[in-house]
């Protein structure tokens, strides 16, 4: 492969950009440039970023489903140490229960649409 025919891999691009940020803000807190309890509070964001930049470029339903879960776990989290909605770790375990029951039905219908047969065009014949 020379050099024109070299691709930009999306995926690494994110992930690479994500580390020198999350680097970059951690760095910042050790330097007291940042207020540490504000950084500690919002890390779940990290989660949150790093699953939707993999739902972005998921190709499957297996990469779409561990970038759910991973972007569900992140705003879990991130309901958690904020204590949004006076929700805390001994409220909020639900939430959990209620994003995995939408990820499990998400995963029954779309793999149900992924099996069901193609339509029949006009003049064809069924065969099994």
């Amino acid at each position: 492969m020379n050099e024109r025919t070299r691709r930009v891999q999306p995926r690494g691009l994110v992930a690479g950009l994500v580390m020198i940020a999350v680097g970059s803000i951690f760095l910042a807190d050790r330097l007291d440039w940042l207020e540490s309890d504000l950084t500690w509070r919002y890390w779940p964001l990290i989660l949150v970023a790093l699953g939707l930049g993999r739902l972005g470029w998921a190709e499957g339903r297996e990469q779409v489903k561990s970038a759910l879960v991973l972007t569900m776990v992140g705003g879990w989290l991130l309901v958690n140490t904020l204590e949004l909605f006076e929700l805390d770790w001994r409220s909020s375990w639900p939430l959990l229960l209620i994003g995995f029951g939408l990820i499990w039905i998400w995963e029954a219908v779309s793999g149900a649409r992924e099996r069901s047969p193609k339509p029949l065009e006009a003049g064809e014949e069924h065969h099994d």
